[in-house]
């Protein structure tokens, strides 16, 4: 049968809109294929095994070369680390080069991660303090900045211009500073740990003010009920208000309960009639304690419950990387502290007891003081969970023969608050009430 003009137009313009069809899908699925062959290759990244590599001596260490465009874009840098897993350590201080950037990257892995550490695009190292402000206590920063990656589809014969196909990418720079202070990974771990827990916590659940408000960290945390600001949008406030911001409360968070072991070491506290007794063996004891101490530093915030004692939490923080913790909810407790005043040869000074939530032998019970800003004063004493709840301050009298020895740590020199925190076997943690101590 005879086609007319019209009907030959009509199966023309068929054929073509066929031809662009195949054309459109077939680019499609190529765009497809090549989005899931990168995204392929990131898991495979993220999901190999980090194992942490060993720190050798430096004759003896086979350092990765450090791609060209690094060196170009860390001219200044003492030494780089280029990291099995992707990102560089770049050191700026001549203290912290060779070995101890390896040692860097181990204390980092050691922290609970999952697929956000292909996230992270640079570790650096400055010998002194931040730039931000005057401020020497500054540790350690968290940049996030979200990147652009162009990836152009080359269809020759099939689509006359070359696709160019956008990814997004949220990349983090963790910075730490005063690394000339330092001698070993150990001292610094602990703002390791809250500097990935910023990159964790923002990846995952609050990139921003309005996710961290609609996100579940913010309802179980009970963040809203918080007589205090927690957004801060003036630096200035920030750092006046630092531990009442939303984004260091759950950068604590991860250190409590997805942190390294390095970052949560404990130590054991003599109060006053401790070394008192003792005082040949423990005349140059000092009631020190730094931030890596957990028994003495868990959170920096002392006025909300400690990440322990908030229902469903570790388990929220676990999900993200396909975790349980197994672990039931710990809960808070209600220690009963209590203060008696004690005179001895004229000088007073006071037991402050407890109540035990556990008698176990490798439980801790570490009494704090504070002075009433919130800021620690000193560590008052360590005791274990099958030990007498009892710690002692103000003067301590010995009387040996006519000769009285007297021992005074200053803390009854004005009004101070206590807390108790008790580190469970399984390192989790428990925390009284804020004691208020008016001398």
């Amino acid at each position: 049968m005879k086609r007319s003009a019209f009907d030959k137009k009509k199966n023309h313009i068929a054929i073509l809109f066929s031809i662009l069809l195949v054309i459109a899908v077939g680019a499609g699925v190529y765009v497809f294929l090549m989005r899931g062959w990168a995204q392929s290759g990131i898991d495979d990244l993220v999901n190999d095994d980090y194992t942490p590599v060993t720190a050798l001596k430096e004759s003896a260490r086979e350092m990765k070369g450090s791609p060209i465009s690094q060196k170009a874009e860390y001219p200044d840098a003492v030494d780089i680390y280029q990291t099995p897993t992707g990102f560089p350590i770049v050191s700026y201080s001549q203290k912290w080069t060779g070995s101890k950037l390896v040692d860097v990257y181990n204390e980092l892995l050691l922290n609970k991660h999952g697929k956000e550490i292909g996230s992270v695009s640079a570790v650096l190292l400055y010998p002194g303090e931040s730039s931000l402000n005057t401020d020497s206590s500054v540790a350690g920063t968290h940049v996030t900045e979200k990147k652009q990656y162009a990836m152009f589809v080359d269809l020759p014969g099939i689509i006359p211009d070359s696709l160019t196909y956008h990814l997004d990418s949220t990349q983090s720079t963790i910075e730490l500073y005063n690394m000339d202070n330092y001698d070993a990974v150990s001292q610094v771990s602990r703002t390791i740990s809250h500097e990935y827990g910023h990159h964790y916590t923002m990846y995952y659940f609050m990139p921003d003010d309005e996710a961290a408000k609609s996100s579940e960290y913010y309802r179980l945390r009970n963040i809203g009920s918080f007589d205090h600001e927690v957004f801060f949008d003036i630096d200035s406030d920030y750092y006046e208000n630092h531990m009442w911001s939303v984004y260091e409360i759950a950068a604590e968070d991860y250190v409590q309960l997805m942190g390294s072991p390095t970052a949560k070491q404990t130590k054991e506290y003599l109060d006053i009639y401790d070394v008192l007794d003792n005082y040949s063996k423990n005349k140059d004891y000092t009631a020190y304690a730094d931030s890596t101490t957990s028994n003495v530093y868990p959170q920096e915030n002392i006025y909300i419950p400690l990440a322990d004692e908030v229902n469903g939490l570790r388990d929220y923080f676990l999900s993200f990387i396909g975790e349980t913790s197994g672990l039931t909810d710990i809960g808070d407790a209600d220690f009963n502290l209590s203060m008696t005043p004690h005179e001895t040869y004229g000088y007073t000074y006071y037991d402050i007891t407890w109540d035990k939530t556990t008698a176990d032998k490798n439980a801790l019970y570490t009494l704090v003081c504070f002075n009433t800003n919130g800021d620690i004063f000193v560590p008052v004493r360590t005791v274990h969970g099958d030990e007498t709840p009892v710690a002692r301050v103000g003067t301590a009298v010995k009387l040996s023969g006519i000769t009285i020895t007297k021992l005074v740590n200053g803390i009854t020199d004005e009004d101070r608050l206590f807390k108790l925190y008790v580190t469970w076997p399984d390192g989790r943690m428990q925390s009284s009430e804020i004691f208020h101590a008016d001398f």
